[in-house]
């Protein structure tokens, strides 16, 4: 965990806020992953999703959204947890950043975002479904829930 906070706080002393807005995901991340901290993975992540807002990323929005709304999830709270992942679907420009990398430009989003967003969703809408007792539909644009009785 200390090499990702000091990755994000020497981005910030040389004032890069596209670095500091990746190194806070990266944060976001193992708050989630390595530790299990989900509320700081929250925190976190809404904190690069403020940035990568200011810069105009796409592409930082879209993982700080994945890894807020599975902050949220592992905390209970699936119907904020949807909220995120619909505000990253909606997200059309995945590419789109102020200096691109070379395996992610406007004409190539990168598919990790993108695969990262889809499964989140799947999973988190299973659930939900689960809880509900209701079977689950995916199509092709859409995740919907449809009821039906439960099975003695």
């Amino acid at each position: 965990m200390e090499v990702f906070r000091c990755a994000v706080d020497s981005a910030r002393a040389l004032g890069s806020r596209q670095d500091e807005a990746v190194h806070l995901n990266y944060l976001a991340w193992a708050y989630n992953t390595c530790v299990y901290d989900h509320h700081n993975a929250l925190a976190t992540a809404a904190e690069a999703l403020t940035v990568a807002r200011e810069l105009g990323d796409q592409l930082q929005m879209g993982w700080a959204l994945g890894y807020g709304a599975t902050a949220l999830h592992r905390t209970g709270r699936v119907g904020e947890s949807i909220t995120w992942l619909r505000d990253a679907a909606e997200l059309r420009d995945l590419g789109h950043r102020p200096s691109p990398p070379p395996l992610s430009t406007p004409l190539h989003p990168s598919p990790l975002v993108f695969l990262t967003r889809i499964t989140t969703l799947t999973l988190q809408s299973r659930a939900a479904a689960a809880a509900l007792g209701a079977g689950l539909l995916l199509a092709s644009s859409d995740v919907k829930i449809v009821t039906s009785p439960r099975r003695p």
